[in-house]
C-alpha cells in the first residue's frame, strides 16, 4: 500500500497568487481597496483590468482608482462600473480612447488622462461633474465642442498636443482658475479667456502673435507664462519683463484706441432702445404713437404776448364806448 501511494501521481497545486496580472500586489491591492475605498494598481504592467479577481471583493464604494503607469489600451470597463469614483488616474498608458461608458462615473471630478495617445476626446466627458481634466501629452487635434458644459471645472491641463484653435465654449467655464495650454499649435488666443476668473495662464511654446487687448481685464490673474511665442503685440522687450508690464502696455494701448463711438445717424448697439416712453414700435389707445423714423407734425405757432394785449384793450375800449352812448345818447 505504502508503495502504491508513492508511485501515484500527486494532484497539481493551484496557481500561486504571483501568478495573477500584476503579481500577488494585485491580489491585495483589491482587497485594501474594499476596505478603505482607495484602489492603486499603479505601475503593475497591466494589459487588461483584473476583473475576474476584482468579482471576490465588493468595490462598489470605491471612490479612487489610480491605474497609472500600466498598459491599458483603453480605458478598462470595470472602472467605468466603479460608479462611486471621486478620482481616477490613468496617466501613462497606452489609451487611444475614452468610450462613452464613462458617462456612468457621475461622480467624477478628478480624471487624468495625460501622457496617452489620445487624439480626440468624447462630447460626453463634458457631461461629468469635473473640477480638475488633465489630458496633457496626448495627440489631440481639437477639443470638444461642448467643453463649456464643465461649468465646475476649476483646472484644465490640454498642454503639449497638436490644438491648432480653442472652442468659443471655453469662455463659459466660469469656475476655471487654472489653464495650460503650453505647447500646441495655437495662433490666435479666443477673446472669451478675458471673461474667465483665470488665476494661472500658461499658453507658452505656441504661434501666438498678439495678446488681446481685453486681456487687460484679468484682475485675478497672478501666474502668466508667454516665452517662446513670436510675440509682436506687446513687443518682446514688454513681454520679457512679466506680466505687471504686459498689462500696463494693454492698458495703456486699450486708452489710446477707444472702440469707435456711434455714427450719430446710426443706432449705437450699446443704447438702450424701446423704453417706457420711446415710442419705438408701441401703442396708446389704439393709436400709433410717434417713432423715431415719422416727422413729428409741427405745433401750431402762438401770438406774441404783446399783440393779445392789444387785442384785449381794444375789445374793451370798444364795449366802453358802445356803453357811453348808450347811456347818454351822443
Amino acid at each position: 500500500m505504502a508503495a502504491g501511494a508513492a508511485g501515484a501521481v500527486p494532484a497539481e497545486p493551484p496557481p500561486p497568487l504571483g501568478r495573477l496580472p500584476g503579481g500577488a500586489g494585485t491580489e491585495r491591492a483589491l482587497e485594501e481597496a474594499e476596505a478603505s475605498g482607495t484602489l492603486s494598481l499603479a505601475g503593475r504592467r497591466l494589459r487588461a483590468f483584473p476583473a475576474a479577481a476584482a468579482r471576490r471583493w465588493d468595490l462598489s464604494d470605491t471612490t479612487q482608482a489610480d491605474l497609472s503607469r500600466n498598459r491599458f489600451g483603453e480605458v478598462p470597463e470595470a472602472a467605468c462600473r466603479l460608479v462611486s469614483l471621486e478620482a481616477l488616474s490613468l496617466y501613462h498608458n497606452c489609451l487611444r480612447s475614452v468610450p462613452p461608458a464613462i458617462a456612468n462615473l457621475h461622480s467624477l471630478a478628478h480624471l487624468d488622462l495625460s501622457r496617452n495617445q489620445l487624439s480626440s476626446l468624447p462630447a460626453c466627458l463634458c457631461l461629468l461633474p469635473l473640477r480638475v481634466l488633465n489630458a496633457s501629452n496626448n495627440r489631440l487635434a481639437r477639443l470638444p465642442p461642448n467643453l463649456g458644459a464643465l461649468r465646475t471645472l476649476r483646472q484644465l491641463d490640454v498642454g503639449c498636443n497638436r490644438l491648432r484653435a480653442l472652442p468659443p465654449g471655453l469662455g463659459q467655464l466660469r469656475a476655471l482658475r487654472d489653464l495650460s495650454v503650453r505647447r500646441n499649435q495655437l495662433a490666435v488666443l479666443p477673446e472669451e479667456l478675458s471673461e474667465l476668473p483665470l488665476v494661472r495662464l500658461d499658453f507658452s511654446c505656441n504661434r501666438v502673435v498678439a495678446i488681446p487687448r481685453c486681456f487687460r481685464r484679468l484682475r485675478h490673474l497672478q501666474v502668466l507664462l508667454a516665452d517662446n511665442n513670436p510675440l509682436q503685440f506687446p513687443p518682446a522687450q514688454i513681454c520679457l519683463k512679466g506680466k505687471v508690464h504686459i498689462f500696463k502696455y494693454l492698458e495703456a494701448e486699450a486708452a489710446a484706441h477707444p472702440p469707435p463711438a456711434c455714427p450719430p445717424d446710426e443706432p449705437c448697439p450699446l443704447r438702450q432702445r424701446g423704453g417706457l416712453d420711446s415710442g419705438f414700435h408701441s401703442v396708446d389707445s389704439g393709436s400709433k404713437r410717434w417713432s423715431g423714423n415719422e416727422v413729428k407734425p409741427p405745433h401750431p405757432r402762438r401770438p406774441p404776448p404783446g399783440l393779445l394785449f392789444a387785442l384785449f384793450y381794444g375789445l374793451l375800449m370798444a364795449l366802453l364806448v358802445a356803453a357811453h352812448r348808450a347811456l347818454f345818447g351822443c
